[in-house]
C-alpha cells in the first residue's frame, strides 16, 4: 500500500462524513466491492466539483497520476 505525504490542511468532521458517504456509495448491497482508481478518482472529482465548481477535474486527474504528482 502506497504511504501518503503529510500535507497542510485541516479537515472537519463533514469532510470525513463526506467521504464515508462516497465510500459507502461505492460498495455494493453494504459489501465491500472492488472498485479502480478510475472509479475513485471520478466519485472524489464528483463530490469535490459539488463543494468547490472552480475545482479543476482535469488537473486533479493529472494530479493523481504518478507523473502528474507535484508537477
Amino acid at each position: 500500500m502506497a504511504t501518503v505525504k503529510a500535507a497542510a490542511y485541516t479537515w472537519t468532521r463533514k469532510t470525513y462524513t463526506a467521504h464515508a458517504a462516497l465510500i459507502c456509495a461505492l460498495t455494493e448491497d453494504g459489501k465491500w466491492a472492488t472498485i479502480t482508481a478510475l472509479d475513485l478518482v471520478t466519485a472524489l472529482g464528483d463530490m469535490y466539483q459539488i463543494d468547490n465548481p472552480r475545482f479543476d477535474r482535469g488537473r486533479f486527474q493529472k494530479a493523481c497520476m504518478k507523473e502528474g504528482y507535484n508537477a
